[in-house]
C-alpha cells in the first residue's frame, strides 16, 4: 500500500499509533480523543519525528464523525471502562469505518481461561474498573468475541505480551 491510514480511538498518549507511524513511513494516525488529551499526543509526536503525519480527531468516540475508511482502528486500553454492551456498541460504531481489508487491534487486559492465582492481574484490574467505573469491568476472551462477531468482525486472534498483562486481539472485518 502507498500509505497505511490507522484511526487510534481513545488514543491517550498517543504511543500505539504513533510508534506505528514511527515505524512505518506509510503510516497515518488519526488520533481520536479529548481535545485536552491530544495536546500531549502533538508533544509525544513531536519527540517522535511524525507530526507530519498526525491527524487530530477531537471528541467522543461515541459520536465523533470517525472520517475513513482505515486500513487499521486500533483500540487501546479503554473497553474495559465499559460493560460489555456498551464497548460491544462502540466496536459497532466503528467497523463501517474499516476498510473491507482492515484490521481492528484491541489492547488491553482481558480474562482467560487461567486460574484467577495463575493470572491475578486483569482480575484485580477488574475489581478496580467495578470500583471507578459505571459498569467497567475486564472482559473475557468469550466477551470479546461475541462483541466483535456481533459488530461485523471475525474473533480476535490472541496475541500475549511477555513479561505484560495485557493482551492483543486482532480482528479482521467479516465477510
Amino acid at each position: 500500500r502507498e500509505s497505511i491510514d490507522v484511526l487510534d480511538v481513545a488514543c491517550g498518549h498517543g504511543l500505539y499509533g504513533l510508534t506505528l507511524a514511527q515505524r512505518n513511513p506509510r503510516a497515518n494516525v488519526w488520533a481520536l480523543d479529548w481535545p485536552n488529551v491530544l495536546t500531549q499526543v502533538e508533544t509525544h509526536a513531536d519527540q517522535l519525528g511524525v507530526r507530519d503525519r498526525l491527524h487530530q480527531v477531537p471528541g467522543d468516540m461515541f459520536q465523533v464523525p470517525l472520517g475513513g475508511p482505515y486500513d487499521a482502528i486500533l483500540v487501546t486500553n479503554v473497553l474495559h471502562h465499559f460493560s460489555e454492551q456498551r464497548a460491544g456498541e462502540l466496536l459497532a460504531r466503528l467497523a463501517p469505518a474499516l476498510k473491507p481489508d482492515g484490521k481492528i487491534v484491541l489492547v488491553g487486559f482481558t480474562l482467560g481461561d487461567e486460574n484467577p492465582a495463575d493470572d491475578p492481574a486483569p482480575h484485580l484490574f477488574s475489581i478496580l474498573m467495578l470500583a471507578w467505573t459505571y459498569e467497567g469491568e475486564v472482559h473475557s476472551i468469550a466477551a470479546y468475541d461475541r462483541m466483535l462477531t456481533a459488530a461485523g468482525f471475525t474473533t480476535g486472534r490472541r496475541h500475549d505480551v511477555p513479561g505484560l498483562a495485557f493482551r492483543v486481539l486482532v480482528a479482521d472485518k467479516a465477510g
